[in-house]
């Protein structure tokens, strides 16, 4: 199947799975927050900034302008992962009294 389709279908089963549930928004909820702890585990994460550091170094292998966008692209996924573990290291030191 090709990912044109699958992807909207995946998209619209899991919008209908949420809102014809008969748990409803308690559900949704449980499921929001297993997504947000699988994105913010630290080996998601670190696989997550080692395959853009791969896409980065093997930007200059896609022709045309297209390989400035995936570097480009690349840049910013790895500057937002590491964002979330410099913000965390300046709030404990706060907390700490530095």
């Amino acid at each position: 199947m090709k990912i044109r389709t699958l992807l909207p279908l995946s998209v619209g089963l899991a919008a209908g799975y949420v809102l014809g549930s008969a748990a409803g928004r308690p559900r949704y909820e449980q499921l929001k927050q297993s997504a947000t702890d699988l994105v913010q585990h630290p080996k998601v994460q670190q696989t997550a900034f080692d395959l853009a550091g791969q896409v980065k170094a093997n930007a200059h292998r896609i022709p045309g302008p297209a390989a400035g966008l995936v570097d480009t692209a690349a840049t910013r996924v790895q500057d937002k992962m590491t964002e979330p573990q410099a913000a965390e290291s300046t709030d404990t030191a706060a907390e700490v009294g530095l």
